[in-house]
């Protein structure tokens, strides 16, 4: 006889929900600086949450998460969007350059040094 595998623990109420804790890595990038945490949040917590509770405004006094676009694992999604076990949430930070405007300037260094003309529109 087969033995059956073994099932998580399901909570019965919702007071057992919000007692269990789960892991949660929060991601932060700058430039100069890089920051990935572990928080220990509760189960029906949400991104907001867990941006509380990691307190990144103590590292980086000039940000403000709540303006900030923020994701789980790079899509994008709201602060009260809920979180799951192992999530990594991470806060964007504005683009310093206009991806599109770094390409023309590439694509116009590269055609002067090999001495095309510019591209014309």
């Amino acid at each position: 006889m087969a033995i059956p595998a073994a099932t998580p623990a399901i909570p019965e109420t919702a007071d057992a929900a919000a007692t269990a804790l789960i892991t949660v890595e929060v991601a932060y990038e700058r430039l100069e600086q890089q920051c990935l945490l572990s928080v220990t949040v509760p189960a029906v917590s949400t991104v907001a949450d867990v941006l509380k509770q990691a307190r990144l405004e103590q590292r980086f006094a000039d940000l403000d998460w709540q303006r900030q676009p923020v994701g789980i694992w790079s899509r994008v999604v709201a602060l009260d969007h809920p979180v799951q076990a192992g999530d990594r949430v991470e806060v964007y930070r504005p683009l310093q350059l206009d991806p599109a405007t770094t390409l023309r300037q590439k694509d116009r260094t590269r055609r002067k040094e090999r001495g095309l003309p510019p591209r014309t529109k």
